[in-house]
């Protein structure tokens, strides 16, 4: 199973069918993933959603909204173990959790409980892309992270479920960051910016620290119905030789299943 942790682009705001039925606007204004202008200067631009719906465009260094768009090859593996609800005639479920930096709480620092948990928050500092680690806090039974002498809830997340378009779409807009701020590697496609960086590796690990666990089971259900396949075949062949077979799937440079086995 593949995960893509994006955004949605001005095509999804014009043209998905979620979208249209709950319209663009959102709790802030957000980006998408479409740039209106590039270049390797401070004159690269991107376009975002005004809290109106409508579309507007604003150099790609500025701290806007970034709502979540999670695209994958197996929706239905994705969400098997999640609690489906229907509003409007949509279905919406909770995937992980993490700090809405757009719900400030007052709380009580003497009752304070750090969790041992942390969490990423990307930034724009001396012009440059940072991600600052955050401590995740637990107060009267509700979770929080200190951020910039503030105090933010962690919360479940909502996504509605798109099966059209195998992905789930936020519900919200979670926090503000730059979509890149002086990277050289970036050339206007959101893929090659460092937010698409950190979305595809801090955010999503954190949003749900079993991710990885779960693209390892369904990588080795996969193989697990290859082998038996495998087999079956070579039960139909009569050769007397014993055939040793081993799969291996890597991904990155990083084994997450490997079998061997022994057959006539």
């Amino acid at each position: 199973m593949s995960i893509e942790v994006t955004l949605l682009s001005n095509k999804d705001i014009e043209e998905n069918e979620i979208i249209k039925k709950i319209g663009p606007a959102c709790n802030h204004i957000y980006w998408t993933s479409t740039p209106s202008l590039f270049s390797y200067g401070s004159r690269a631009r991107g376009f975002y959603v005004y809290s109106t719906g409508a579309l507007g465009y604003y150099s790609v260094y500025i701290g806007y909204g970034v709502r979540p768009v999670i695209k994958t090859d197996n929706l239905n593996e994705l969400v098997k173990n999640s609690q489906i609800k229907i509003e409007n005639g949509i279905e919406i479920i909770e995937y992980g959790a993490y700090p809405n930096l757009f719900e400030e709480v007052d709380i009580n620092k003497n009752v304070l409980q750090e969790t041992g948990k942390t969490y990423t928050i990307p930034i724009r500092s001396s012009n440059k892309f940072k991600l600052i680690k955050c401590k995740e806090y637990e107060c009267n039974g509700k979770k929080l992270i200190e951020y910039c002498g503030s105090y933010y809830k962690v919360k479940q997340v909502e996504f509605y479920i798109d099966r059209k378009n195998n992905m789930l779409i936020s519900k919200d807009v979670l926090f503000p960051s730059p979509i890149n701020v002086n990277n050289k590697n970036y050339n206007g496609n959101f893929e090659t910016s460092q937010l698409y960086q950190f979305l595809n590796n801090e955010f999503i690990k954190e949003l749900n620290p079993n991710i990885e666990k779960q693209h390892i089971d369904s990588v080795e259900s996969h193989l697990k119905t290859d082998i038996l396949s495998i087999l079956d075949y070579m039960q139909n062949i009569e050769n007397d030789e014993t055939l040793e077979i081993t799969i291996s799937v890597k991904k990155g440079g990083k084994q997450y299943a490997k079998k061997r086995f022994h057959t006539r």
